[in-house]
This record gives C-alpha cells, structure tokens and sequence, in this order.
C-alpha cells in the first residue's frame, strides 16, 4: 500500500489530487490535513508507530502557517526518528528564492505550481515515491 499524506486547507485541492492519484496508482491511501498543527501532529503519530507516508504533499499558505514553516518543523521531528519523506510542494506562491533554498538545501524535494497539469502532478508524485522505500510498482 502506497501511502501519501497532503496539507492543504482547500478541500477542492485536496480532492483533485487524491482522485488524480488514485486513478493512476493502485493501493494508494491520501490522509489529508488542513493546517500545521493537524499535520504534525497526525506525523508525530506516524513516527512514532512507524506507520510513515510513502511522500508528503504540501501546500504554501494555509492556517497556522506555511509550508516552509511545516517543513522545519517535520524534517525536525523526523531526526528524532533517523527518517527522511520526500516532500513536494503544489502551490500558487512562485518558485522563489527561498523555495530555491530549500530545495538546495535537501528540505524540499520537488516543487510545482497549482496550474500544473494532472500529468506533471502524477510525474512529480512518481518521481518522489521512486525515492520512497515504500514504492512498490503500484502505478496502474
């Protein structure tokens, strides 16, 4: 089972990736979460049983945050745990120099802009869980 956890407070959003996804890639599951706080705590949990997504998807701007703000927070928790989740960032914000930086920096794995096509999506979802130890040949 593929597992792909999503922050992203529009439901619309959240939706159009999930059925995108699942029409493209067998087993898959997508938790979703709307704020910061919300998904670090659901990751904490994951950590903690050992039960980690295959990759994380992840929005700019929502509640209680950003995603920049979320991803130090995560790769954080995840040294607690010696792990390490792809990340992709789907965003209206452009690709800045600050999201440059974290990408160079290893913070960020994969970034898009929420005009991308279905395809580059998928393109950028498979490229990601090829880097997963999860990644199984589950694309249909």
């Amino acid at each position: 089972m593929i597992s792909i956890f999503h922050l992203d407070d529009h439901r619309i959003f959240q939706s159009g990736v999930k059925t995108a996804v699942q029409k493209h890639i067998k087993d898959v599951e997508v938790k979703n979460a709307p704020d910061n706080q919300t998904a670090l705590e659901y990751l904490r949990n994951c950590l903690e049983r050992n039960e980690l997504p295959d990759i994380i998807i992840t929005d700019y701007n929502h509640p209680n945050g950003n995603g920049l703000e979320f991803i130090n927070e995560y790769r954080k928790l995840e040294t607690d745990f010696n792990v390490r989740i792809p990340i992709l960032m789907i965003t209206m914000i452009g690709y800045t120099t600050l999201i440059q930086e974290y990408i160079s920096d290893g913070l960020l794995d994969y970034y898009l802009n929420k005009t991308a096509s279905e395809h580059r999506i998928l393109s950028a979802v498979h490229s990601l869980l090829c880097l997963s130890d999860g990644y199984h040949e589950n694309m249909k």
